[in-house]
């Protein structure tokens, strides 16, 4: 298996982020967790060593994981989109131009395949 560097998860779903976390750390990730895009967004400026962000693209609070890439766009780390939303949806076709998007349920070699070279270290 790759090993992985630390990966940003931002997802308000207790449930949803605690299965997700696994599969990165099978993944070989080490995972902080946000539930919110300005929380994550502070994370992102406050750790360089951030190699990976997988975020929902509905999040608690204001902002959506498309405003997250957009904050930390050209200077963080590669992301990964992931939402329940069906791809008629025009926040999931607005993600598909962004970024790789995971439909949800998906399972760790979906999230593998998505992971961009420059995250494995």
């Amino acid at each position: 298996a790759a090993s992985g560097g630390l990966a940003l998860l931002v997802e308000d779903s207790d449930g949803l982020r605690a299965s997700v976390r696994d599969m990165l750390i099978e993944l070989g990730f080490s995972v902080i967790e946000a539930t919110s895009a300005d929380e994550a967004t502070a994370l992102v400026a406050d750790l360089p060593q951030i190699a990976l962000v997988l975020s929902d693209i509905r999040l608690q609070g204001h902002g959506t994981g498309l405003d997250l890439l957009a904050r930390i766009a050209g200077t963080g780390p590669p992301c990964l989109l992931m939402t329940s939303l069906p791809p008629t949806d025009p926040l999931h076709r607005a993600a598909l131009a962004r970024a790789p998007v995971l439909r949800k349920p998906f399972a760790a070699a979906d999230l593998a395949a998505l992971i961009p070279g420059e995250a494995r270290t």
